[in-house]
């Protein structure tokens, strides 16, 4: 049986550069010295983007294995749990989930926002037919189909809209996992989807409020839409990630 969760404790007097040969789902700082004190994790390789992490700051994200490092930071320390799940370690004081009503209204199935099975057969601009349904499904479903996606994005103390991810023509990201890190507070936020004229169609999250936001679920989302980091205050910063599939 693989393990449920691992505290690492570290000192980042002399910065931090280490590489954890563990799988795991969930990472999360559990605690550190003060609330200045500022991590950054890479799943699987040291290729990959950055995603930035302070106290009680988490990301969702299926790894192998996960590169940690830190700039030198005299007297300080951290304490980071690597865990096989998000549900597997719920300790999360600030996370916050997503009202329904910014995801799609349940409540008038006709005008949802969410893009349509046409929308999601679109393969270079055109609706195909004859599709296999149940087998376009089964492989949306099944996580060793398509070409996996992991990306991050920040909004550093600035007004602005930064794209994490415009799905590739001809191919429907099915996108599985997704964070917001916002530091402060007074201002809002977003992670939105919008379309090939950059209309927005739906947010993923919306808020204000100081703190990790986790999505975790699969929406489709077709060729040529854009998934956007939103912020409205020069003076506060945002980081987002997001994990899923091209197929």
């Amino acid at each position: 049986m693989r393990y449920k969760y691992n505290i690492l404790n570290y000192d980042l007097t002399n910065g931090l550069a280490e590489e954890i040969q563990v799988p795991g789902g969930f990472i999360y700082v559990k605690d550190a010295s003060d609330a200045n004190v500022k991590v950054a994790v890479r799943p699987d390789s040291k290729s990959n983007d950055l995603v930035y992490l302070k106290k009680q700051f988490g990301v969702v994200v299926e790894f192998r294995k996960l590169y940690i490092t830190a700039d030198a930071q005299s007297g300080k320390t951290v304490e980071i749990v690597i865990a096989n799940s998000y549900d597997t370690f719920r300790i999360f004081e600030q996370a916050q989930t997503p009202d329904i009503a910014t995801v799609g209204s349940i409540t008038d199935p006709v005008t949802i926002q969410n893009p349509t099975i046409a929308d999601i057969l679109k393969i270079g601009g055109t609706t195909q037919t004859g599709y296999d349904l149940l087998g376009q499904m089964q492989k949306y479903c099944d996580p060793s189909h398509g070409t996996e996606i992991a990306k991050s994005a920040s909004i550093i103390q600035a007004v602005a809209t930064s794209i994490i991810h415009t799905v590739t023509a001809g191919k429907v990201l099915v996108l599985e996992a997704a964070t917001i890190n916002f530091y402060g507070t007074g201002a809002s936020f977003s992670l939105h989807v919008r379309n090939e004229s950059d209309v927005v169609q739906y947010a993923i999250f919306e808020g204000a409020t100081e703190g990790a936001n986790f999505f975790s679920g699969n929406i489709l989302i077709p060729a040529g839409y854009d998934i956007c980091l939103n912020n409205t205050s020069a003076t506060r910063s945002l980081y987002g990630f997001l994990k899923g599939r091209e197929i």
